[in-house]
């Protein structure tokens, strides 16, 4: 399963990957996790800080196109440590321990997804994100 940036996964995928784009971009919109700011209207202060942001698009084993929404942190809260600003995941390892133990118990399980599940931290301070092409350093 290949992961491709916006522009190489938008001309690999060509419609699918437009509309995986947009229902991603719709999902964060909906959830009004962000308030919509014009560039030149930001503080030189919130341009500096600003943050840039990534979308990568990969197509499920199903065939289904999934697009990714990342932002790259590095310019936020530069004064705490990175193991302190680093997102948890669990290891593989750790999974198929678990499953393996369920299956030998005869434990019921259930896995579920939580869409977006991201956008619904609360945040302590402003963080300035900058999608695509309006990017200035």
């Amino acid at each position: 399963m290949d992961q491709y940036g916006q522009q190489k996964g938008l001309k690999t995928f060509e419609e699918q990957g437009v509309e995986s784009v947009q229902a991603e971009l719709s999902q964060i919109h909906m959830q009004n996790t962000f308030t919509p700011t014009k560039f030149e209207d930001l503080s030189p202060e919130q341009r500096r800080k600003a943050i840039k942001t990534l979308i990568f698009l990969e197509q499920k084993h199903s065939g289904k196109v999934k697009s990714r929404f990342c932002a790259v942190g590095q310019k936020q809260r530069v004064d705490v440590s990175q193991e302190n600003t680093a997102s948890p995941t669990v290891m593989t390892e750790s999974v198929l321990i678990t499953a393996a133990l369920d299956a030998e118990e005869e434990c019921d399980v259930a896995v579920i997804d939580l869409p977006g599940a991201f956008l619904h931290a609360d945040m302590d301070d402003l963080v300035v994100i900058v999608l695509r092409g309006d990017w200035q350093s």
